[in-house]
């Protein structure tokens, strides 16, 4: 009995061998690159299964092609797969319609004071040092002085790519939008709003909250992002250390260049961090 369980399963499933995608439906981004994007996809790819349905297999087709379009632009783009039967085993054809497209206006930001909503808008539509980057002064000849990002080893670090750009394709997919609340709650502990980073990060009913949303007119799309009972920045309220340390609070404090009652930020914590490794602590 268990035989003939697991000849039905393989016979209903797919084979694993490697597949033609055709798209069709759309022009821009290029059928060719969609279908591209699609066979070198290792979630497909291990869908290419006997244990895989066929309706299961081609629903994540068509949900893949589908936020590809999202994040081209296209909010309400539609998609469905096929299989058409050949002789290498068949090829998929996505048949798509696209809908409406739209590229980036600009970002609308409620609820932040001017100069930290301006901040916030040049933020997203610039590049970003990564998360565990750590700030230092550079003084250079000239008297020009500013901030570079250094990681872990030291090593200048690679900048990530903005999130909003005006005139390039609105992308709207989940992921898209996730990746801009991640990035809102990241500049709102960099400047200190670390409850109100936590309200993005985990929306809650109630207390603080962060709505993100595209609103769409006939062709563009602004990023609105709007606060609500935000609280105000954090201050460093006591700096402890271990029964046993060979330390006190008040030379730890001046090591590290803190003063209780101050306001704090992220790039002070990744700073003290930065400042005890490297003497040693």
């Amino acid at each position: 009995m268990r035989g003939i369980i697991v000849l039905l399963v393989v016979a209903g499933g797919l084979s694993a061998t490697a597949r033609e995608y055709v798209v069709r439906g759309v022009a821009d981004p290029e059928p060719d690159l969609l279908a591209r994007a699609l066979s070198n996809d290792d979630g497909l790819l291990l869908l290419t299964s006997p244990l895989t349905t066929r309706k299961a297999y081609l629903a994540a087709v068509a949900e893949r092609t589908a936020l590809a379009l999202q994040r081209a632009g296209y909010p309400d783009a539609k998609a469905a797969a096929t299989i058409e039967a050949g002789g290498d085993g068949g090829r998929v054809v996505v048949d798509v319609v696209p809908g409406p497209r739209f590229t980036a206006a600009g970002i609308a930001v409620a609820g932040l004071p001017d100069d930290l909503a301006a901040d916030l808008r040049s933020w997203l539509k610039s590049q970003r040092p990564p998360p565990d980057a750590v700030p230092q002064s550079v003084d250079a000849d000239g008297g020009w002085s500013g901030v570079r990002w250094v990681d872990h080893r030291g090593q200048p670090a690679s900048l990530e790519p903005p999130l909003w750009s005006r005139g390039q394709p609105a992308a709207c997919d989940p992921h898209h939008l996730r990746d801009l609340r991640t990035a809102i709650a990241r500049f709102l502990r960099d400047h200190g709003r670390f409850a109100a980073a936590r309200a993005v990060e985990k929306p809650a009913s109630t207390g603080p909250r962060c709505d993100v949303s595209l609103e769409r007119d006939p062709a563009e799309a602004t990023l609105s992002i709007s606060f609500a009972d935000l609280p105000p920045p954090a201050v460093l309220r006591e700096i402890e250390v271990a029964p046993a340390s060979r330390t006190t609070a008040a030379a730890l404090g001046d090591l590290l260049g803190a003063t209780v009652g101050a306001a704090v930020t992220e790039h002070d914590r990744l700073s003290w961090q930065e400042t005890l490794r490297a003497t040693g602590r």
